[in-house]
């Protein structure tokens, strides 16, 4: 039942059911019910015939769908035996009833709700909708630090950022001397490789040796590898204005990191659009504690567009977006994203590539290409003044690296 690179319009098989648990597995997957219980009892759908109605196939040869047994929506039976969660379904016509067959399994405290508790549920959704209601406002930045594909550091351009020449000036003024012993979360005076100038800091980590610091340039995003005798103590006059440096995402967009397919090309492709130019940006709404941003003069001339007709990007979960603005992705991002699904572009090469979920995204299915790599003459810390490729981030990165930098 796999063909790579074929669109299917939805239509109806019928197939026979020998293994349970796979069968289990099928049919969260056809519906994106979160597979939170291990399995259905066999008697369920095992050696039954069942109908499969396809909708889609991702880049892997997998189908999704619904599964029936006779004229019973068995994603449905799941949920109404609260055997599994309902999550996110691009069969919007039926979202309505998942949520409502997951609520009343719910209520009546079925298999996996034994213990659930309705209130401290609508309380911790009320305060996750809360933090993601839109706070839409322009600005003007400089983005002066690329992590990847969706996120970077900006500047943002106020009647605050002409400080930052100042503070250059002031830290410029005098190199200093003496040895300088700092700790992890401490901020210093750091001598930049790339042009040899003075940037304020923050400790990140020491070497074993403590001969060498790893150096986060907060009012600029950037981090690298500092020894000890580029290193001074920092003024505490200097040390008192706020970074300059302020970590951002993308808005509305799920954008492969630099670890998987095409995040190499989609961090090189946000590089060349904002290199070297002031941006008009709109902070659409926060998620996470940071700002999401739609870099353009509007939404359809954005980088935010862009990305996703370069078929580099897709659009975010619809439970990741504030319900006051879904109607506005549809109408105005939507069609960028179809047209690239509909000429093959990128990621959309071999068909859908992956479910609504992010930790399902794997590697290319049999036959495609060779996993992107990030070239090595891009890996180097950039210079703070000058948007370069894209710096390497460690996976175990801190909250010291997302712009945080004054003690």
């Amino acid at each position: 039942m796999c063909c790579h690179g074929v669109h299917y319009k939805s239509f109806r098989r019928t197939v026979s059911i020998v293994y349970g648990r796979k069968a289990a597995a099928y049919a969260y997957t056809a519906v994106n019910i979160q597979p939170v219980s291990p399995y259905i009892p066999g008697s369920f759908i095992c050696y039954q015939l069942v109908e499969v109605e396809i909708t889609y196939q991702d880049k892997n040869g997998v189908f999704f769908g619904t599964m029936y047994k006779g004229s019973d929506n068995v994603a449905m039976m799941v949920l109404d035996e609260g055997l599994g969660a309902f999550n996110y379904s691009r069969d919007l016509e039926r979202a309505d009833d998942y949520e409502s067959a997951e609520l009343t399994a719910k209520r009546k405290h079925k298999n996996l709700w034994k213990t659930w508790d309705e209130e401290a549920e609508k309380k911790q959704l009320e305060e996750e909708e809360e933090q993601r209601k839109p706070k839409q406002e322009q600005i003007k930045v400089i983005v002066s630090e690329i992590l990847d594909g969706s996120k970077f550091f900006i500047q943002i351009i106020d009647k605050d950022f002409e400080q930052l020449e100042v503070l250059s000036k002031a830290l410029n003024a005098d190199s200093g001397s003496g040895e300088h012993k700092p700790q992890p979360g401490d901020l210093v005076k750091a001598q930049f490789s790339f042009d040899q100038k003075w940037y304020r800091g923050k400790v990140v980590s020491v070497s074993a040796d403590g001969n060498t610091y790893r150096i986060f340039y907060v009012d600029y995003g950037n981090s690298e590898e500092v020894p000890a005798s580029r290193i001074r103590a920092l003024d505490p006059a200097l040390a008192k204005p706020e970074p300059f440096a302020k970590f951002a995402k993308l808005a509305f967009l799920r954008v492969p990191d630099l670890s998987q397919d095409f995040g190499v090309e989609a961090a090189e492709f946000v590089r060349d659009f904002v290199d070297g130019k002031q941006l008009q940006a709109s902070r659409e709404y926060t998620s996470e504690g940071y700002a999401r941003l739609v870099l353009g003069d509007s939404i359809k001339d954005s980088l935010n567009a862009a990305i996703l007709a370069a078929g580099l990007a897709r659009i975010d979960g619809f439970k990741s977006i504030p319900k006051s603005l879904k109607d506005k992705v549809e109408k105005e991002l939507k069609p960028f994203e179809e047209e690239a699904e509909s000429r093959r572009r990128n990621m959309w090469e071999y068909g859908n590539p992956g479910s609504d979920d992010e930790g399902a995204r794997g590697s290319r299915g049999r036959g495609g290409p060779k996993k992107s790599q990030p070239k090595k003459d891009k890996t180097d810390a950039p210079a703070p003044k000058k948007t370069e490729a894209p710096a390497e981030v460690k996976k175990d990165a801190k909250p010291e690296a997302k712009g945080k930098g004054k003690k």
